[in-house]
């Protein structure tokens, strides 16, 4: 596996060019596809931000379908009358979105393959918190902190060393970057010191509690969803690789919530796949076992059959062309002869 495992700090200045490079132009700002409350969420307020600074007025461009829980949030914001640009890809001539703009900006993504309508375009700029292996977006300005624990943390943080009155002043802003800080990291296990700051921050401002930020960051399910998600748990396959307990399943339910509750169930290692049709998609979690990067294993894992994947230390995903079965197979295979290296020089 790769070990590219360098971070950057957050660097003000590139901001700052940014800002300076939109002026006047006309922004589309791209979160990844299917954007989930971090990346939609980090979308709208950088939007807005450029034009309470009368730099922008800039589209949001959406791929593929939102995550589940987006459309509460949308309600939400245009209930208190902010009523940001989103253009669908499902809505608007592709041409528009892909040929209409001066220039755009990532936003919680650094993978060409996480913005397919994108790929090798230039862009002006990524803002990004993920593991950078997968990195390879063609930009003028990087920012990136890999030990942010959401994009919208690292936005956070850039806001308030820039203009703090621009969350001060808006409640709703505020609000919308501690549900993005809330939702990835309440995913990613645990809130560092670094992350509670801009959190309890962004919480005074807007006055949200920690009960309202779980409201929005929970998924509703309907009865077929709780039963699959029921039924994907107890026909998880275990396996023991030395001390390690591995739990794999497939689903067709919520592959987020399956494998969240394999681990709460003592799970040391959890793997999902979902049929997408052509591909299979696993979602991967770990308890953060010492020298093992899971962003790197799934990253590695869908270079190697044709796919992609990116993420966290604890926290990844991977996407192949292959049958789940097959996927889920290969998986097992790999991640079999990796945790016997490790085990073997953990033990020297």
């Amino acid at each position: 596996m790769s070990k590219l495992r360098q971070r950057f700090n957050i660097n003000k200045n590139s901001f700052d060019h940014l800002l300076e490079k939109s002026k006047g132009k006309n922004i589309a700002i791209v979160p990844h596809a299917n954007p989930d409350l971090d990346a939609i969420t980090t979308a709208i307020v950088l939007a807005e931000f450029m034009k309470y600074k009368q730099i922008a007025n800039p589209d949001i461009l959406i791929q593929n379908k939102p995550d589940r829980r987006v459309p509460k949030l949308l309600n939400y914001i245009k209930a208190n009358h902010i009523i940001p640009n989103i253009i669908s890809d499902e809505s608007t001539d592709l041409n528009k979105i892909i040929n209409g703009y001066d220039d755009y900006v990532v936003v919680d993504t650094n993978s060409c393959s996480r913005i397919p309508l994108f790929n090798g375009m230039h862009m002006l700029g990524v803002i990004d918190h993920h593991n950078l292996n997968a990195y390879n977006i063609n930009s003028e300005f990087h920012i990136f902190d890999l030990d942010a624990r959401a994009t919208a943390e690292l936005l956070a943080r850039l806001i308030l060393s820039k203009d703090p009155s621009f969350l001060k002043q808006s409640k709703i802003m505020s609000t919308l970057l501690a549900i993005g800080i809330f939702s990835d990291s309440a995913a990613l296990g645990f809130f560092t010191p670094q992350t509670l700051y801009p959190l309890a921050t962004l919480q005074k401002y807007s006055g949200i509690s920690d009960f309202e930020l779980n409201d929005f960051i929970t998924p509703e399910l309907n009865e077929l969803e709780i039963k699959r998600n029921i039924e994907s748990i107890r026909n998880s396959k275990h396996y023991k690789i030395g001390k390690h307990n591995i739990y794999i399943t497939e689903t067709k339910g919520s592959e987020q919530m399956v494998v969240d509750s394999l681990i709460m169930l003592g799970s040391d290692f959890a793997f999902v796949g979902k049929d997408y049709g052509s591909k299979t998609h696993i979602s991967a979690r770990s308890r953060f076992i010492n020298g093992f990067d899971l962003a790197d294993f799934m990253t590695a894992f869908g270079l190697k059959y044709g796919g992609d994947g990116s993420g966290h230390h604890g926290i990844a995903g991977a996407t192949v062309y292959l049958s789940i079965k097959e996927a889920l197979s290969l998986l097992y295979n790999m991640l079999k002869k990796e945790l016997e290296t490790y085990n073997q020089e953990i033990n020297r």
